[in-house]
């Protein structure tokens, strides 16, 4: 060991080694057998994790740094998996993208690929706290409101479909719900427990708790503690 390099090791309750953090980043690989099974994990400099299974199935892990956290979170960008009875290769991936407005990131842009294909596309504006969803073709299917807690609020699909609207409580409970001409509220006591739900028809159903447990005798003979 170099002055001033410090390799860390990890292990399991086992005592079996799982991790190893070199200061270089070289590669390091581990084989696990459990149960007469082998499987090999390789960690690359790269932040790659591949893992070979027994019966010949390989997945690889790409991870990339993060948009907005950058490499102090770094995040999974592709998995790609190769069959032991198919030659090729099935890849999912998400392709990360960002719009800056004088200096700071506006936009957040994900996109899911898998194959080659486009699958989705979603875009997180920052500014307006506003996520829009897209399909293979960009074409805008649903835009999701967040309030400032980072909650989603509102459901704006493109289609026929109703408007959904939700709101909550100071302690992050769901209250209220909107969608079309339905609509219900919902009030809960101070221990988070629901007291009653109110529906746009007038109907109310109340709720009521015991302060002690009772015993519920069945026909059966079977008992239950409630």
């Amino acid at each position: 060991m170099r002055p001033g390099w410090t390799t860390f090791y990890e292990y399991d309750s086992e005592g079996r080694l799982t991790n190893v953090t070199y200061p270089t980043g070289n590669e390091a690989s581990y084989t696990v057998v459990q149960d007469q099974v082998r499987n090999s994990y390789q960690l690359c400099n790269n932040g790659t994790l591949r893992v070979v299974y027994a019966n010949g199935m390989g997945i690889s892990f790409h991870t990339e740094p993060h948009i907005l956290a950058g490499s102090v979170s770094p995040t999974i960008s592709r998995r790609n998996i190769s069959l032991p009875t198919d030659n090729g290769l099935n890849s999912i991936e998400w392709r990360l993208r960002k719009e800056q407005t004088k200096g700071k990131i506006t936009v957040f842009g994900r996109k899911l690929r898998a194959h080659g294909r486009n699958l989705l596309s979603i875009d997180f504006d920052r500014n307006t706290r506003t996520e829009k969803i897209y399909d293979d073709h960009r074409k805008f299917m649903l835009r999701i409101m967040y309030d400032a807690q980072g909650r989603p609020a509102m459901w704006l699909p493109s289609s026929s479909l109703a408007v959904v609207n939700v709101s909550y409580s100071p302690t992050g409970q769901l209250v209220g719900l909107q969608r079309g001409s339905m609509s219900e509220r919902t009030e809960f006591d101070l221990l988070g427990r629901i007291l009653s739900r109110s529906f746009v028809d007038g109907k109310v159903w109340s709720y009521s708790y015991l302060d002690k447990s009772m015993v519920l005798l069945l026909q059966t003979q079977r008992q239950y503690i409630l």
